[in-house]
């Protein structure tokens, strides 16, 4: 059900028109095989999977109501919106919300006023988005310079797809070394549906295409590459880019890219849009753990496909924001005034805790890292270790790209730096779904004074808690001073001091 409500805003003496869009999620179980191969229990809204995209322009208000038909608590994320100043609705499960009770709903307020972009929703409690509750969200920008720069925008959401509610799969994995199978590994969707079927996207001779790419995947990584294209990237995470010509891109779960791609002139051949599905921390079965996929880029009807050599991932020059520099100029923060060091370890099995955390010295393989409530700027990347034949690369001007999910790989480090200008709770965590449920993650509470002159929670949230059996007041366990009674206590981490320095 979508809905849509006019009202006006006054700015600076200016009259500008926006509109308060207001969408509603029939939130519940559905029995289906989106993949034609494994029909089971997955999650939906309003009957549906896929979700419908969600278009907004730039200045809008989105207001999304959450009916939950769950047996379970649900939350709602935007992925990438920054939530100024309501960190209330940024919808992490257990962090910034109880979480809406099994058949009551909610309402989130997403205000756009200084973002426009790619963007997706998905659920962010437990595992009900990668069971099914996530689609795109995107947020058209107003600048006539860049609505100039392309004549058609078009979406392209990627998608992992498994074949047992990932609450039967962590069991599974948890039990992978007693039996003798391989793992369950996921289908690739591509617009939700199977990528083996996947709808062709149809270029006219001369016409420039804005490819919107959003991954919406919690475990694998997406390449996109167009052979005999350029793609012009132009955004990257909701952040407007100077055109930067690249070959392919190289997505971890979260990630959007927008590329402006000009179609040849002739009509004397079509294309493939080469998707590849990779994994690079399991051990490669070939055809089940690296999938191969093809969108048609259609030209003509009766052309034939025209094919080129393939060539290996180091020949190609990949998206890298390292090179790239915002639309907006922003300049390079500084000076530092804190510095927080996080590194990545995994737990001996037998501690019996969470095989994931955050520690010093050693790192669980490939984490994917997005910031809540803020785009970061990316600023230098290189080896963990110092005889690594690994490259530092460091940002080379004076207006480094912003993003706001990253991938920091096996044996590597990434340096970035934020503007600390959004209070509130943020949770960052790891964005692959086994190593997010196994406890990679941690909050950033962000101008604690300001926070309690200047938030007000929803009541509803705080009747939620209540509802839920949480309590409101009090530390992290409910309890007055000191008193942790009730909760888990920390892990001392073997091998490990305390992981944040800060300088001032």
């Amino acid at each position: 059900m979508l809905a849509y409500t006019l009202f006006v805003l006054f700015a600076g003496g200016l009259q500008a028109l926006a509109a308060r869009v207001q969408v509603t999620w029939d939130v519940g179980y559905l029995n289906i095989s989106r993949d034609g191969l494994s029909k089971w229990r997955a999650i939906g809204a309003n009957g549906q999977l896929p979700i419908p995209p969600i278009y907004i322009s730039q200045g809008d208000i989105l207001e999304l109501t959450a009916i939950n038909h769950l047996d379970k608590p649900l939350s709602l994320h935007a992925h990438g919106l920054f939530q100024r100043n309501s960190t209330f609705y940024d919808g992490v499960g257990m962090a910034t919300e109880c979480g809406i009770p099994p058949g009551a709903q909610f309402t989130y307020i997403i205000e756009t006023r200084d973002q426009c972009g790619t963007f997706w929703i998905h659920a962010h409690y437990g595992t009900e988005g990668i069971d099914g509750l996530r689609t795109a969200l995107i947020i058209h920008d107003q600048d006539p310079q860049l609505l100039d720069e392309y004549d058609e925008d078009v979406l392209l959401t990627l998608e992992d797809w498994g074949h047992e509610p990932y609450d039967d799969h962590i069991k599974m994995l948890q039990t992978i070394a007693e039996v003798d199978m391989p793992p369950n590994h996921p289908t690739v969707l591509i617009n939700g549906i199977n990528a083996n079927f996947s709808q062709p996207i149809r270029f006219s001779p001369g016409r420039r295409y804005r490819l919107r790419i959003v991954s919406m995947s919690f475990t694998y990584w997406f390449k996109v590459r167009l052979p005999g294209h350029t793609m012009q990237v132009i955004e990257a995470d909701g952040i407007s880019s100077r055109p930067s010509a690249v070959d392919g891109l190289d997505m971890c779960p979260g990630q959007r890219y927008s590329v402006i791609i000009t179609a040849k002139e002739s009509l004397e051949f079509n294309y493939a849009l080469n998707v590849t599905f990779y994994n690079d921390f399991i051990v490669d079965i070939p055809g089940l753990t690296t999938l191969y996929h093809h969108v048609p880029i259609v030209y003509h009807d009766n052309a034939p496909v025209k094919t080129y050599p393939v060539i290996e991932d180091h020949e190609v020059k990949w998206a890298d924001e390292l090179a790239m520099e915002p639309r907006d100029k922003q300049m390079l923060l500084e000076p530092v005034d804190h510095h927080i060091v996080r590194s990545v370890k995994a737990l001996p099995k037998d501690l019996g805790v969470p095989i994931y955390a955050f520690g010093n010295y050693s790192y669980a393989p490939v984490p994917v890292l997005p910031f809540h409530g803020h785009a970061f700027q990316v600023v230098e990347s290189g080896p963990v270790h110092k005889n690594s034949s690994i490259p530092v690369k460091r940002f080379k001007g004076r207006q480094p790209m912003r993003r706001d999910t990253i991938t920091l790989a096996l044996g590597q480090y990434v340096k970035v730096r934020i503007q600390a200008d959004n209070p509130g709770v943020w949770f960052q965590h790891c964005h692959q779904e086994q190593h997010n449920l196994s406890g990679l993650g941690f909050t950033l509470i962000e101008a604690p004074d300001v926070m309690q002159r200047t938030l007000r929670m929803p009541s509803e949230m705080m009747e939620f808690c209540r509802i839920l059996g949480h309590s409101t007041q009090g530390n992290s366990a409910g309890r007055a001073g000191s008193d942790m009674t009730g909760i888990e206590q920390p892990i001392a981490i073997p091998g490990s001091a305390n992981s944040i320095s800060d300088t001032v």
